[in-house]
């Protein structure tokens, strides 16, 4: 409640948090929120990594031959 009590739509007072808490700092008010929202609000699984995937290679493209071994030229 102490939260919702000491913020904005964009911010929030972790000064106000703090003391409304009775915390010693803002710092420590913002890391037990970070702990609890982390504890209570993330998933059980680790997340997965996604491949990796290179975007500055380029697949080669073989060019479309037309039987008579030149490459694709049509004279």
């Amino acid at each position: 409640m102490a939260i919702i009590k000491n913020s904005t739509v964009t911010n929030i007072d972790w000064d106000g948090v703090a003391r409304d808490l009775g915390v010693s700092t803002a710092n420590a008010a913002n890391c037990q929120w970070r702990r609890f929202k982390k504890a209570k609000f993330s998933d059980a699984s680790p997340p997965t990594k996604s491949a990796k995937t290179n975007g500055s290679k380029k697949r080669a493209v073989e060019e479309m031959s037309d039987g008579d071994g030149d490459g694709g030229s049509e004279e």
